[in-house]
């Protein structure tokens, strides 16, 4: 059994502990061809919006990953369309690797004044971002603080033991941010 069928899902549409869910745009995984993702990316966007408004049932939240302009007032419209209140889940500070240049720079500064405002509230996993988008949405902006938590059934699937000690990076492997060095720290101190 190979990691990805470890840890990955592969169902299109189905049940997840008692919880429907739907891949709209038909995969659970990207092309390896840029202009075939983008293809991708499209068609799983409009197919979203599409059954977000096609649904019968009353839809309470739009809870959205992200915050490209264009699909944030695309959802936003819908939102309001629905009457569905609009939160986006934001899990570490925007644009960490696009403050390169002024062009950059000022992209980040314009988009991060500008497109947070459009959510009625943010789910953010630390108090540091809390007051980042703090200053960045509507005064009347609902927030969620939802600590970050790590699924350890996850790695009983992946056959890991409780009978020894087992250390698990859940990370990036880049020194973008926490990366190889964060790691190698982690095991120095686990094998002292």
């Amino acid at each position: 059994e190979t990691e990805e069928s470890v840890f990955g899902n592969h169902r299109v549409k189905g049940t997840h502990e008692g919880v429907p869910f739907e891949y709209v745009g038909g995969t659970t995984s990207w092309s390896r061809s840029k202009v075939a993702r983008r293809c991708q990316a499209f068609k799983a966007l409009f197919a979203c919006a599409k059954s977000i408004i096609a649904a019968k049932d009353q839809v309470d939240v739009l809870l959205y990953f992200g915050a490209r302009l264009p699909s944030v007032l695309l959802f936003r419209i819908i939102a309001s369309f629905r009457r569905a209140v609009f939160v986006c889940d934001w899990t570490e500070l925007p644009f960490f690797d696009r403050r390169n240049g002024i062009g950059g720079r000022l992209y980040a500064s314009f988009h991060s004044n500008v497109a947070y405002r459009f959510f009625d509230g943010m789910a953010v996993i630390s108090e540091p971002l809390h007051r980042f988008f703090r200053s960045r949405t509507r005064k009347n902006a609902e927030f969620l603080t939802i600590p970050i938590l790590v699924d350890s059934s996850r790695f009983r699937r992946a056959g890991l033991s409780n009978d020894t000690n087992n250390l698990v990076y859940c990370g990036d492997l880049s020194e973008g941010k926490d990366g190889m060095l964060t790691l190698i720290e982690a095991f120095s101190m686990a094998i002292r």
